[in-house]
């Protein structure tokens, strides 16, 4: 992870970031900026770099073995209950983020129990691995989906292209690394939809 990254205006950094939000023709970023979501000096945005062959190929990985050796997930939502907790007298701006399985019913009547318990689990694990990465905070799963938020406390643009990718990466990830470890078992592709809101809470 980078140290510094060269410093921007916040009208630069703005239109630098709606630049790269409106090209969606081109690869996801390696480089995004994040909202820490904490108004001290040392939390301002800072810059991480995230590949997206690196997130599809360790996705495949973890979730073939899901699937042949029902591999343990594990993941903690006591980050997101720590920041709700740190602003709870106050309101703040996020990005709320839910992603839902597409067509898990018909999954479900046509798999084994275990099989889609296993599929459902590793899609959840796998959601929270991309959300963390973009330092976004998992709140709680319902069914077969994820609701997930994303600090916007210093630049609502900046916020929401972060959300985007993150999205454009599960996308990706699922499409890419999923769907094909499922393929190898005969069982048919993931589909997610993903929806985005930004308001204070």
């Amino acid at each position: 992870m980078p140290d510094k990254e060269p410093v921007l205006n916040k009208k630069q950094e703005s239109e630098k970031w709606k630049k790269m939000a409106d090209d969606q023709n081109v690869k996801p970023i390696k480089n995004v900026v994040i909202d820490k979501g904490d108004d001290s000096i040392t939390n301002k945005p800072i810059a991480v770099t995230i590949d997206p062959k690196t997130i599809v190929d360790r996705t495949q990985e973890r979730f073939s073995r899901a699937l042949k050796k029902r591999y343990q997930y594990e993941s903690n939502l006591e980050p997101a209950q720590n920041f709700l907790l740190d602003h709870v007298n106050s309101k703040i701006s996020l990005v709320v983020m839910y992603a839902d399985l597409v067509g898990s019913t018909n999954m479900s009547m046509t798999l084994p129990i275990d099989k889609m318990v296993t599929i459902i689990r590793g899609f959840a694990y796998e959601m929270f691995h991309i959300i963390h990465l973009y330092e976004g905070y998992v709140l709680k799963y319902v069914g077969d989906a994820v609701i997930a938020f994303f600090p916007s406390n210093h630049d609502k643009l900046l916020a929401c292209n972060g959300a985007i990718q993150c999205a454009k990466s599960m996308i990706t990830a699922i499409e890419k690394g999923i769907s094909p470890a499922l393929n190898q078992q005969n069982y048919p592709d993931l589909r997610v939809k993903i929806g985005l809101d930004e308001g204070k809470m």
